[in-house]
């Protein structure tokens, strides 16, 4: 009896532990340590926002992308996004030269989608921003390069972001600057959740099985 009732309680431990490291936390991002969902490994450290403008509850989302070496902004995004599955982005360019025009989310409020449109006359866009530092991104002081994601080497601490809204049809510079603080911290999904916990549960009762002394019934 005392072995099932420790059975139980480690149980209970461990999907309390799991769902806590597998659920997402709501809230404005203010620094990289508030950021939920992240991707890839090593040592250096950048955020991605994505705001589409859309005035709903949350219209923006964060993630964070973790590399060693050289990355750039074209690998983060397309990174993040063969990850998260609720994630999805279509590539106007190669995969080599990331051009984005368009970027759905299936976020809390519903699916949100936003498309370039170049050709009839609505004058919509993704438009791409950078800063080298938390405090610029928190400030919303975003730069506009002059060059595509891909040639942006990212670097430990800076932040990216794509922002859905306007642009002008003669210069075609984006009108639509990304908000960090309506960015909320992409959730981390939660189906990947329960498989672990049952993977984790199923592997402490095989060894449980393996020490029980000979002769044990319960």
């Amino acid at each position: 009896m005392k072995s099932k009732k420790l059975d139980l309680i480690n149980f209970r431990t461990v999907v309390s532990t799991v769902i806590l490291l597998g659920s997402g936390t709501a809230g404005a991002i203010t620094s990289l340590n508030e950021i939920d969902y992240w991707v890839g490994t090593g040592a250096n450290e950048a955020a991605l926002i994505v705001d589409f403008n859309d005035g709903k509850s949350t219209e923006a989302w964060a993630w964070g992308y973790r590399w060693d070496g050289s990355a750039n902004g074209g690998d983060m995004i397309l990174a993040i996004a063969a990850i998260d599955p609720k994630m999805s982005i279509v590539n106007g360019g190669a995969p080599s030269s990331v051009f984005v025009t368009e970027i759905s989310y299936d976020g809390s409020v519903g699916l949100q989608s936003g498309i370039s449109d170049f050709f009839s006359g609505a004058d919509l866009s993704w438009g791409y921003y950078n800063v080298s530092s938390t405090s610029d991104a928190v400030a919303n002081n975003w730069t506009v390069p002059n060059f595509g994601a891909s040639d942006r080497i990212l670097s430990d601490g800076s932040w990216d972001a794509w922002s859905f809204g306007e642009y002008d049809p003669i210069t075609f510079d984006h009108t639509a600057p990304p908000d960090t603080g309506a960015a909320a911290a992409a959730p981390v999904p939660e189906p990947a959740v329960f498989p672990l916990v049952f993977s984790v549960v199923a592997g402490l009762t095989a060894v449980r099985r393996r020490v029980r002394p000979k002769g044990s019934s319960s």
